[in-house]
């Protein structure tokens, strides 16, 4: 291009904000603007080959880059989209402002090396949920994050992990690792200010202390928790501690309560208590959740003060579905108090033998896997893995303690088979142990292979526990050979049988069939 001589540089300096503002510069004018700290040079005229009168603003050390980057349209190549009603002008937004829609960890400083982040993270969820416009979703990025101090969490915080045992949140002082609270400066706690719609998931919890709580949920609602890894150090021969607990609900009353939360997906490893609820909670989901090496696992309504505020009723219409409880030394699932809570198929391993193993001896076998105390809960479809007694030569459901205790509805989802063949004298086939006064129908099927002859039934069993009294009646539809008396040929019985000072109710059958080879499949339904 042609250089021109400069006779005089011209060079002016004012305020842009106050008067006229930013005056029409000329050709290769420059301008500092005092308050803004922006320069800025004349484009010059048209005639001389410029674009177009105007001021051309300098890019220097004071300037954001991205706030001059007014270029960015949501899938601008795609002609099928239309960001706003006029199609001659998309929504055009700053590069600055479409980075600003999320945020993660890097920008607060939350780093994920050996130091102490509490304060970096407390910071980040008090600056971005406090106001409504700042609500947007806190990315943690892969990495070990350590924790020394309570994390509060107050409504609408959202925070997203990269996974569990890829976001990793490590505790290393006893006490409560995230704790929700009201979120506003009133002094009570109540129905408008209770924690609520709060998001968390993607992340591992690690503690190397026994007395933790991992969440402290303070009358927490309608919130979703999913794909959370909570790891202690507990184990089975370690001391009890009544504050190690992995997920822990509290009520300040019946209506301001932990009510219609989520929980998918979230393990509960090495604590003492799985989840700890003794107050008025009502309407939580865990799905698909795993609890593992604890003393308990659901702990429900256990505990004084029954009655007071927050502890009229007890955990109700809670809902444990789909789930894994392995390697836990009492109950997998007790309540005390609360009613319509619903256990459902569930999977229970190794579970209520006292950190013994998978034994059927009465000295070890010390806890039934679910117990309800109160009426009104219910175990569907859950499936147990000590369901089979091989030593004492016939079937059962438990040998000594019954699977599910007390005051309780439970259909077994298991089918079980026994081998049938001729039997003059009365034969076991199999037992149910039993707690309480019990009614039962036993479904079975009878299949002959070496007659034809085919049997569906029910077996109805009422049992009075307090006096041993029992009732049993045999109702069948038959097909098969149609010779007098064939059908009457499989006769079963019922008693109540003392082993080892532990309750059964024992099913013995006599067969006339000689020479008979048949199978006999059962399940069965209880109400007590």
């Amino acid at each position: 291009m042609a250089v021109l001589q400069i006779s005089r540089i011209q060079l002016r300096r004012g305020k842009k904000n106050e008067a006229s503002g930013l005056p029409q510069l000329a050709s290769g004018e420059m301008a500092w603007a005092i308050d803004s700290q922006e320069l800025y040079i004349g484009n010059g005229a048209v005639s001389e080959g410029a674009p177009a009168v105007g001021n051309t603003r300098i890019l220097t050390e004071n300037e954001n880059i991205l706030d001059l980057a007014e270029q960015y349209q949501y899938n601008v190549d795609d002609p099928t989209i239309q960001t706003n009603a006029d199609i001659n002008f998309p929504v055009i937004r700053t590069l600055q402002q479409r980075l600003d829609d999320f945020v993660t960890s890097n920008n607060y400083g939350i780093l994920s090396d050996t130091t102490d982040q509490t304060a970096n993270i407390q910071n980040a969820i008090t600056n971005l949920f406090v106001t409504a416009e700042n609500r947007v979703v806190l990315r943690f990025q892969p990495g070990i994050f350590e924790i020394s101090d309570t994390i509060y969490v107050p409504s609408y915080v959202t925070i997203e992990g990269a996974g569990p045992e890829k976001t990793i949140f490590n505790f290393n002082g006893p006490g409560t690792v995230f704790e929700f609270i009201k979120d506003d400066d009133s002094l009570t706690l109540q129905q408008g200010n209770q924690p609520r719609f709060i998001s968390m998931k993607g992340f591992s919890v690690t503690t190397d202390t026994i007395a933790t709580r991992v969440f402290e949920m303070n009358s927490v609602r309608d919130s979703v928790f999913e794909d959370i890894s909570i790891e202690g150090v507990w184990t089975t021969v370690s001391t009890t501690s009544t504050a190690s607990i992995g997920i822990g609900m509290y009520a300040l009353s019946s209506l301001v309560t932990c009510q219609r939360n989520k929980f998918t997906r979230v393990t509960v490893n090495g604590f003492c208590t799985g989840v700890y609820a003794k107050q008025d909670i009502f309407n939580n989901l865990f799905d698909d959740c795993g609890f593992k090496i604890l003393e308990t696992g659901v702990k429900f309504g256990v505990g004084t003060g029954f009655g007071a505020t927050g502890f009229q009723y007890g955990p109700r219409k809670n809902i444990i579905k789909n789930s894994r409880f392995e390697t836990v030394n009492q109950h997998g699932i007790i309540v005390e108090h609360g009613y319509g809570n619903r256990s459902r198929s569930n999977t229970f391993i190794n579970v209520g033998n006292d950190g013994s193993g998978n034994s059927y001896t009465p000295a070890q076998d010390k806890y039934s896997i679910i117990k309800f105390v109160n009426k009104g809960n219910s175990s569907t479809q859950d499936i147990f893995d000590r369901a089979i007694d091989l030593a004492s030569g016939y079937f059962g459901v438990r040998p000594y303690l019954a699977d599910v205790e007390g005051s309780v509805f439970f259909t077994s989802p298991e089918t079980h088979i026994v081998n049938i063949g001729q039997a003059y004298t009365a034969i076991k086939a199999f037992r149910i142990s039993l707690n309480s006064s019990t009614g039962l129908d036993i479904n079975y099927v009878y299949q002959s292979t070496a007659f034809e002859q085919m049997r569906k039934g029910t077996l109805s069993i009422v049992l009075d526990r307090v006096h041993d009294n029992i009732q049993f009646v045999d109702e069948y539809d038959y097909t098969g050979t149609s010779a007098l008396g064939d059908d009457e040929k499989l006769v079963f019985s019922a008693n109540v049988e003392d082993i080892d000072g532990y309750k059964s109710i024992v099913v013995s059958y006599t067969n006339a069939n000689v020479s008979d080879v048949a199978t006999l499949t059962y399940s069965y339904t209880a109400l007590s």
